[in-house]
């Protein structure tokens, strides 16, 4: 049986379950992350649909449609309309991730249980000075690609 962890906006109104371990954790420097996080990146981690459960606040969750990313598609983009948590992302388009979703690592509980330390980083090109992974050594990547 896969364990199952735990994850809420800061508010707490909307809560959700993942059953099982990530498929990937990624560091994204890409602009939009970076202004979507409030941060000099954002730390995702990437589930398959099916592992996801939104348990609480569904009609708190707003998705916002980001169609001026670097990767040239769009990325719906949930976050609670109370307190402004951005939640996760999924991206229908993509073919290679249309069943994926992709939850904001700051969001879940015990993080480090639920995500391995992060094997990729996009768009390094636009990673901060003063940022690195104090890990394992990660592939980076300028792009999506």
């Amino acid at each position: 049986m896969a364990d199952i962890f735990y994850g809420s906006c800061l508010c707490k109104g909307v809560t959700y379950s993942i059953s099982g371990r990530a498929q990937m954790s990624v560091l994204c420097h890409c602009l939009n992350c970076q202004k979507s996080s409030g941060s000099a990146f954002q730390a995702n981690g990437f589930y398959n649909k099916s592992q996801f459960t939104l348990l609480t606040g569904a009609n708190l969750v707003t998705d916002y449609h980001d169609s001026a990313v670097d990767a040239g598609c769009t990325l719906i983009r949930s976050f609670c309309s109370v307190c402004g948590c951005n939640l996760y992302t999924t991206n229908p388009t993509n073919p290679m991730i249309k069943d994926a979703i992709i939850v904001m690592s700051g969001c879940m509980e015990k993080t480090s249980e639920a995500l391995d330390a992060p094997q990729m980083e996009f768009y390094v090109k636009r990673r901060r000075d003063w940022t690195g992974v104090n890990g394992p050594k990660t592939k980076e990547f300028q792009g999506m690609s």
